[in-house]
């Protein structure tokens, strides 16, 4: 089943070139067009099941709305056309860019500004000259969807500060090719959990007996291709990324820690302590700090924990920085000064 689009292009001395921008009701319309091309035995006749084709196109569609909705805000707007030329087994699949007069005025378009449609393309690696698990370097959010294969994030660090060149450094868990670098804003992109949630729709046929790979062209010339087994891959990480939505670093550093309000609860999930000279309150749900405590009856604000903790930083809806930290594993405890029993000790029936 091919999902086909002619290049909007023209013919420059026998060559044919991508068209210039064009004013469209006082707007300047930028346009790149592509093909999605879902190939395998079950295909042969040029037929694919409507559960399978509505929900990919509905993907591929909102993917890209929401991507230049989240990289462009208010200042463009984005359209999907789906386009039958009447070819057997083929639908047109084309869309546009639309972009303000007043922004594109205001010279907007490029790096620091208005995000085109050939950028979002080429970040969500709909197009570009690779292979899903390709180069490192040159992953997009599919790209890096496959790479990272279903893997908890380990740390993320920021190589270079935002902007038109921001990098971070991610490392997932395992053995072998666990860490790459990539653009912040691919990264930024490939972690929301809308984003996610399209590039699964789009994949939802290659589930499918006999529909075995995905790929995008353009003019004929293969751009990304996903097999079954990529994209079994890249599920497993879109799975992931709805607990991970927004994380702007994340890494665990041994600490020292000193209790400031402990709760008296052998469940207790969350503790605040002393870090330093700042108050911070720490998830301590997967460690025994709690029930320890508890089963000592007693506890001093003077005890130090020396763990492993780690620090996420999130963006929250209101655009400021959230900070999580969570203890992942206690080396020790060098206990201070005894406090009062939580409990009272049990009666000595010995002197009845």
């Amino acid at each position: 089943m091919m999902l086909h689009a002619e290049r909007l292009t023209t013919r420059r001395g026998g060559l044919r070139v991508a068209p210039p921008p064009i004013w469209v009701w006082g707007r300047l319309v930028d346009r790149v067009a592509f093909e999605l091309v879902y190939d395998g035995p079950a295909l042969s006749e040029h037929q694919m099941d409507v559960r399978d084709l509505v929900p990919a196109l509905t993907g591929v569609g909102n993917l890209i709305r929401d991507a230049n909705l989240l990289l462009n805000k208010d200042l463009a707007e984005v359209r999907v056309f789906v386009n039958s030329e009447h070819k057997p087994a083929c639908f047109s699949v084309s869309f546009e860019l639309w972009q303000s007069l007043f922004e594109a005025a205001k010279g907007l378009l490029g790096d620091e500004g208005v995000k085109s449609a050939k950028d979002i393309l080429e970040w969500l690696d709909l197009i570009k000259e690779m292979t899903v698990g390709g180069g490192a370097g040159a992953l997009g959010v599919l790209g890096y969807y496959r790479w990272r294969a279903g893997r908890k994030l380990k740390t993320v660090q920021t190589v270079k500060d935002t902007g038109p060149g921001g990098t971070v450094q991610v490392t997932v868990d395992g053995d072998n090719n666990t860490t790459i670098i990539m653009p912040q804003r691919v990264y930024q992109l490939a972690h929301n959990a809308r984003i996610a949630k399209d590039a699964t729709k789009l994949l939802l046929p290659l589930k499918e007996e006999g529909i075995n790979e995905l790929e995008t062209k353009v003019d004929g010339q293969s751009q990304l291709k996903v097999r079954k087994h990529d994209a079994k891959d890249i599920v497993a990480t879109c799975a992931l990324v709805k607990d991970e939505e927004n994380i702007l670093s994340k890494n665990t550093v041994l600490a020292h820690l000193t209790p400031y309000d402990a709760q008296f609860d052998p469940e207790a999930k969350q503790w605040e302590f002393w870090r330093g000279d700042r108050r911070i309150p720490v998830d301590i749900s997967e460690t025994s700090i709690a029930t320890d405590a508890v089963s000592r009856r007693s506890v001093s604000m003077d005890d130090v924990y020396k763990v492993d903790l780690e620090i996420i930083e999130r963006e929250i809806s209101s655009g400021k920085i959230k900070i999580d930290y969570k203890v992942v594993r206690v080396h020790d405890r060098y206990p201070g000064p005894k406090q009062d029993h939580f409990f009272e000790p049990p009666e000595d029936d010995s002197e009845a």
